[in-house]
């Protein structure tokens, strides 16, 4: 689908949007996205545009694209990280009955002990930094330049924009 929809028949960007040079603006827990558009389609003459208008799109942070399982339970892995910070909190928005949990795996993609999916508690909300926490500890394990190591995160009626460490 579209990132950004017309508007109905008869709005002033039914017809055409652009974005021009305008980055977007975080305000609060949200970004700002002005555009332009007009009520005709490309290549009217300007005679024939009835409504031109400014919008304003909101959005969350890092909300332009998610990895989504919805109806079917999904997972993916991430490449391999080196990271100083120890703490791990995801954007995410996850449905009602649905969660999301975190393995930690190794360089050859085996769970490492104390950070498999069955240590994970799951999270469930909406949240722009949800901190993952494992039973044993909060903190994920070490991953300098000698040990890289890869996350993978299961997803249950749930949407991941983005994930953290801190």
């Amino acid at each position: 689908g579209a990132f950004l929809a017309n508007g109905e028949a008869g709005a002033f960007d039914w017809g055409v949007l652009h974005m021009a040079a305008n980055p977007p603006i975080r305000v609060g827990d949200s970004l700002w996205i002005y555009y332009g558009g007009y009520d005709t389609v490309h290549g009217a003459k300007l005679p024939d545009v009835r409504q031109f208008g400014i919008g304003l799109a909101m959005l969350r942070p890092d909300g332009f694209v998610s990895a989504d399982a919805r109806g079917t339970p999904g997972s993916l892995v991430t490449r391999p990280l080196c990271f100083e910070g120890r703490r791990l909190a995801v954007n995410a928005s996850i449905g009602a009955g649905g969660s999301l949990a975190v393995a930690v795996l190794d360089r050859s993609y085996r769970a490492i002990e104390g950070y498999r999916r069955e240590d994970c508690a799951p999270l469930s909300g909406d949240g722009l930094g949800l901190p993952v926490r494992w039973e044993k500890t909060e903190m994920l394990p070490a991953a300098g330049e000698e040990n890289h190591v890869r996350l993978q995160f299961f997803l249950t009626e749930a949407s991941l924009y983005s994930f953290r460490i801190e």
